[in-house]
């Protein structure tokens, strides 16, 4: 109680002495002020600029046709290698025969040394062609393989 009865005194003693305080001030402007150019009226110059070139980030559907064209590629290896018994890995990087998680250690290790997480459409266009094409090159493997080995 005390302690709302001092910050009460303390409010209305500061009332008092706002009130005695002359807060109108006006400024002696002169129309022609900045005709004679003085440091003040210059026009104000940026000291530092930074050159940054702004590129417009990848669609969503340019990154979803990506990751969905890599997990094709992941489940038409898999399925070829675990169906046919002629049939090998020949990325020098996993085993002959890897398995479900080898492949996908594989697509997402390169994830890990990706620094800039803004790729543009542009930058990502050579990887989803070649992923692409690697999955048309599996279903063409897994054809001939139907054809020519037999299952297992």
């Amino acid at each position: 109680m005390k302690t709302i009865l001092v910050v009460l005194l303390g409010l209305c003693s500061f009332a008092s002495y706002a009130k005695a305080i002359n807060l109108d001030y006006e400024l002696p402007i002169r129309a022609d002020y900045c005709a004679s150019l003085p440091p003040e009226c210059a026009p104000l110059e940026p000291r530092y600029t930074l050159d940054v070139e702004w590129h417009e980030p990848a669609t969503p559907l340019h990154v979803y046709t990506l990751v969905g064209l890599q997990l094709l590629d992941v489940a038409t290896t898999a399925y070829a290698i675990r169906k046919y018994d002629c049939i090998v890995e020949l990325n020098p990087l996993l085993p002959r025969r890897p398995t479900v998680s080898d492949l996908l250690l594989l697509k997402t290790l390169p994830l890990v040394f990706v620094d800039d997480w803004h790729a543009t459409d542009e930058e990502l266009a050579p990887a989803t062609f070649v992923t692409a094409v690697v999955v048309l090159n599996n279903f063409d493997v897994i054809d001939t393989a139907r054809r020519r080995c037999s299952s297992r």
